[in-house]
């Protein structure tokens, strides 16, 4: 591939793409499927689904690239659609399946990447939090833990468990929102 694609953010390889630069949708493919896929087996439980709904998150990126706004991150948006389309799955085929709201969907897939390692935003994310939410946080969406564990972890109840990891994201959420007024001014 070509080595200045390969650096390229993401929000500079979609801007390339809707340009019509063939090889920046590659670039984003190879370094988000994997994810996109395991999200999807995850929650759904059957790999042959899994795979068909990464075809069409796919498909839909394609037809919606120009719809795309490069000012705002890609893999939430690229999650939102998967999220879409794993839902309208769903409905259709009467699924049951628990699945969390997109803003703690988006953390926990943006925390890890293909080879397992911190994402770089998260953490200095965190460093913005108490020592406390921080360790709840990673707990409960890098380590998959439950709000009980976590309680017992940081000695303390499950609802305080709960309570830290919402003011965390809540942080986080005001943090984004700073950073996009800024974008903004």
């Amino acid at each position: 591939m070509n080595r200045n694609l390969d650096d390229a953010t993401d929000e500079v390889l979609m801007k390339l793409y809707q340009e019509g630069e063939m090889m920046a949708f590659e670039v984003l493919y190879t370094r988000h499927s994997s994810k996109v896929y395991s999200y999807l087996n995850k929650r759904l439980n059957d790999r042959e689904q899994a795979g068909e709904i990464l075809q069409e998150v796919f498909f839909k990126l394609h037809n919606s690239k120009n719809t795309y706004n490069t000012q705002y991150p890609f893999l939430p948006w690229l999650f939102t659609m998967t999220r879409n389309l794993m839902l309208d799955y769903i409905r259709k085929t009467k699924k049951s399946i628990q699945t969390l709201p997109i803003n703690e969907e988006v953390l926990s897939e943006q925390a890890t990447d293909v080879d397992g390692g911190h994402d770089e935003l998260l953490e200095a994310l965190l460093k913005n939090l108490s020592t406390s939410q921080q360790e709840a946080i990673k707990l409960r969406y890098l380590e998959s833990w439950s709000f009980e564990d976590i309680a017992k972890s940081l000695q303390t109840s499950p609802a305080n468990s709960r309570k830290l990891v919402s003011r965390g994201l809540n942080s986080i959420k005001e943090i984004f929102s700073l950073k996009k007024e800024d974008r903004n001014e």
